[in-house]
């Protein structure tokens, strides 16, 4: 790969991968290592283009760090204090992050890269490294749990299902 065709997967990607790291592990600092080490390893020569495209390797190795640095760590949030008692509509995008940082790590990968990122199931799938079926179970879970925990905001968002009206 010469340096004019980095600059371009560089400029293309860094955002993502830096949103994403930071998604994963809920740390700035972090991200910002991983997105380091996803682009270092770019350059080193390891990505070889594929059906995936430099994106898909990216935020695949980005997961793969993070893993990797959080490997053994539980890291969960009490949402108990976000969503029990909502003052207002503008609580609610700090309880949707509460909720979604709150998701068991599969899951909330899950929905970041289908949701946040637009990864197809099948494109998930090749980068977790799991059957399509297993990515739409952790979708589903994490759209029920969701659901669940967000509920008090219903009226807020209207609808039944918490959907806009």
């Amino acid at each position: 790969m010469d340096e004019s065709e980095f600059e371009d997967i560089y400029r293309a990607h860094r955002d993502s991968v830096y949103r994403y790291a930071r998604l994963l592990t809920g740390s700035p600092e972090a991200a910002e290592d991983i997105a380091h080490e996803c682009f270092l390893a770019l350059v080193k020569g390891n990505f070889q283009a594929g059906r995936s495209g430099a994106r898909a390797y990216l935020l695949g190795a980005a997961r793969r760090q993070a893993f990797k640095r959080y490997r053994g760590l539980e890291r969960e949030v009490e949402l108990v204090e976000v969503v029990a008692a909502p003052s207002g509509e503008s609580d609610l995008p700090a309880a949707v992050a509460a909720a979604v940082a709150a998701l068991p790590p599969l899951q909330r990968e899950a929905m970041l890269l289908f949701s946040w990122e637009g990864f197809s199931l099948e494109e998930i799938a090749e980068m977790t490294n799991a059957e399509v079926g297993t990515i739409k179970s952790r979708l589903s879970r994490a759209r029920e749990t969701l659901r669940r925990t967000l509920a008090p905001y219903r009226e807020y968002v209207g609808g039944t299902n918490g959907t806009v009206a």
